[in-house]
């Protein structure tokens, strides 16, 4: 994890210096899912999203885009020995950094890794709720996806994040999760 933070550190602060920079918010929702070896006829849950965005813009087509998200993740399974549906819900600090390519001008398509460091997590079952205290700290994953951008700093983003550790100590259980966002570059270095 030292050499991933240290690559994006090196990749940003050589881009920087002539980069256009947006600086945004954005917000939304997400379909998000669990898969995994224990994930037997999982549900997706609506959950939301929102945070920070950083384009830095390093010529006329590519930009990096690092972000600092709040984004609420899990699923639903339904458990026959117990006859309830069960919903585990995890809360994450997420850190994408995007490659996004302009297709045309203000369209994008967006791939990159993720990390997310875990807040809190529950589960819900027979009208309880539960601090889940046997989730992973730590989530990483890709996210893949598209963007269009307006020049008057206004965008929409669909995206797809592909969990790849597993979430849970107890259960293989990993993210998927679908993301509509819509933002507004406050600071915007338009591309």
């Amino acid at each position: 994890m030292k050499k991933l933070l240290l690559l994006i550190t090196v990749v940003l602060s050589c881009g920087v210096a002539n980069a256009q920079i947006s600086l945004g918010i954005k917000g939304g929702v997400n379909y998000a899912s669990l898969y995994g070896v224990d994930a037997t006829n999982p549900e997706a849950i609506i959950a939301y999203h929102g945070g920070g965005v950083v384009e830095l813009g390093l010529g006329e087509r590519f930009s990096l885009q690092p972000e600092v998200l709040y984004s609420a993740q899990g699923g639903t399974f339904r458990d026959n020995i117990l006859g309830t549906d069960i919903e585990n819900t995890f809360n994450y600090i997420l850190l994408p950094v995007l490659a996004k390519v302009y297709i045309i001008k203000g369209l994008s398509l967006e791939i990159g890794p993720q990390i997310g460091f875990n807040i809190s997590s529950e589960t819900k079952f027979l009208g309880l709720r539960v601090d889940k205290d046997f989730a992973e700290n730590l989530d990483y994953g890709m996210a893949a996806g598209a963007g269009f951008k307006l020049e008057n700093g206004l965008f929409f983003q669909g995206r797809y994040n592909l969990g790849l550790a597993q979430v849970d100590k107890t259960f293989d259980y990993k993210n998927s999760v679908f993301a509509l966002s819509v933002g507004f570059f406050l600071l915007n270095g338009s591309n």
